[in-house]
């Protein structure tokens, strides 16, 4: 019966409604996780981590490509050398084209590459005859390796494993978040829906204490005062049920827009039946925050991009080289046919080195590199900390709304009994209105304070699923069916 006033006025009120959804705090959740504005972002979100990681996971495969030049065309006067080594100016007047398919593969290990590659090439001579000259490279494998460098591609690797692990992890959390933001909406709407039950009744209750009250004075039996009482408390209790029922409409619009629904579709809430029974042990849930919660990660984040600059400045301060070599066949010929006839060997190899001479530059900002990962060792370490001791309040205080819980469900029970009790007395004359009205507010009082103790454990409750990263009524992670 508690709900029917809230029922009736939103069925006359969305009776035009396109569909009615008759939906508990999980079923508003699960709703919201599909269709509200802030379950889309947290999706977008993660799918762009999501393909970024596939996209870095790809390049380290094979890697094909094909590149043409069809064709470059040139005619112009240019420098041209001589075969006794002078230069002259010559009219040029040429065409070039070539087609080159490749193949590489990074050594994510070793921070170098292998590629293969097959080409073909012509030159059109546009003089007094048209002549041209084919040339093809069929097949050229080699390598280039770097030598004492930093090896960008692995630690590039850690970093983007990493970055996708925790896109995964914030998207959960974000998903848990919905969940937080629907139990506040939910219980919002839902208690502006007691507010208004309450405000009724009472307007209800003192409009017959103020007609009791009208004909005990008219008899001379109470003050005037007391029928002065009377009335203001149904003046009171009827302005209490206009604001109510403007606060409801409010609280019943900001669920429907947080859980999604379009702007015809109607909502009816279905209070939460049952708690949900299960023991917590802190040091199994700070295990299950300490593995799974998107801060750790961060954490560790942070000290590999540390690692990483320190290693790439280290890396920098002395010598380095790169070889690359190559080796394949390649052939030119006046006719396309005879190209691939006898090649001839082609070799390739390549030391390159770098030594920088001024250590004064390396030196310091390799003292820096190691000031900033002190830094940022010390900053995780005390976050990590300071994190840990708010889960165990977290966890704490879960326990305690649980107990408080029970406490407001007993209190409320109790004033409600004594508000009947007090009316009745009233009723008979056996006490006066004052008393009446003390009871009367005690009874709302404990109303409000056991929904406002259970809005405050199902928040409680999925924070602790935000941070664990697990569904404790089902005893699986989140995300997992």
């Amino acid at each position: 019966m508690k709900f029917f006033l809230s029922i009736c006025v939103f069925l006359n009120l969305f009776c035009s409604a396109e569909e009615l959804y008759n939906l508990t705090l999980e079923g508003c959740i699960n709703l919201a996780k599909q269709r509200s504005p802030s379950a889309q972002i947290a999706k977008q979100e993660f799918e762009s981590g999501r393909w970024k990681y596939a996209a870095f996971s790809a390049s380290l495969k094979p890697q094909i490509g094909l590149q043409s030049t069809l064709p470059d065309f040139t005619r112009s006067i240019n420098s041209v050398v001589q075969p006794d080594g002078s230069v002259q100016f010559t009219t040029q007047n040429q065409a070039y084209s070539s087609l080159n398919l490749s193949i590489t593969q990074e050594i994510l290990p070793l921070g170098g590459s292998l590629f293969a590659t097959s080409s073909l090439s012509r030159i059109d001579l546009f003089e007094n005859d048209h002549t041209f000259f084919w040339q093809a490279s069929p097949i050229v494998v080699g390598i280039n390796q770097p030598l004492f460098k930093f090896n960008s591609l692995a630690w590039s690797a850690k970093t983007e494993r990493l970055n996708y692990e925790l896109s995964k992890r914030k998207y959960d959390e974000a998903l848990e978040d919905v969940a937080i933001e629907i139990t506040r909406k939910f219980f919002n709407y839902y208690l502006a829906t007691v507010e208004v039950e309450i405000a009724a009744f009472n307007t209800a209750v003192n409009d017959t204490i103020y007609t009791i009250s009208s004909g005990r004075y008219t008899v001379g039996k109470i003050a005037e005062d007391d029928l002065l009482q009377s009335e203001l408390a149904l003046m009171d209790a009827q302005t209490s049920l206009e604001q109510s029922r403007l606060d409801m409409a409010f609280a019943y619009a900001d669920l429907k827009l947080a859980v999604g629904l379009e702007g015809q579709d109607s909502l009816i809430v279905l209070p939460p039946e049952e708690i949900p029974e299960f023991q917590l042990d802190t040091q199994r849930v700070l295990q299950f925050i300490r593995e799974h919660h998107s801060s750790y990660i961060l954490n560790e984040l942070q000290n590999v991009e540390a690692e990483k600059n320190l290693k790439r400045t280290r890396s920098g301060r002395f010598f380095s080289a790169n070889i690359s070599a190559s080796l394949g066949f390649n052939q030119t010929a006046d006719v396309l046919g005879s190209l691939y006839d006898n090649p001839l060997d082609r070799e390739n190899v390549t030391l390159s080195l770098e030594i920088p001479l001024n250590q004064g530059v390396a030196n310091a900002n390799l003292l820096r590199t190691l000031a900033e990962r002190e830094q940022i060792r010390i900053s995780t370490e005390n976050n990590e900390q300071l994190f840990e001791q708010q889960s165990e309040y977290t966890l704490r205080e879960f326990e305690l709304l649980k107990r408080q819980l029970v406490i407001a469900a007993r209190a409320d029970t109790v004033a409600n009994l004594q508000f009947k009790v007090a009316k009745n007395r009233y009723l008979i004359g056996k006490i006066d209105i004052t008393n009446l009205f003390y009871a009367q507010r005690g009874k709302d009082s404990a109303r409000r304070t056991f929904f406002q103790t259970l809005k405050k454990f199902w928040i409680s409750y999925y924070e602790i699923r935000k941070l664990a990263h697990y569904d404790f009524s089902a005893e699986r992670p989140l995300g997992k069916n």
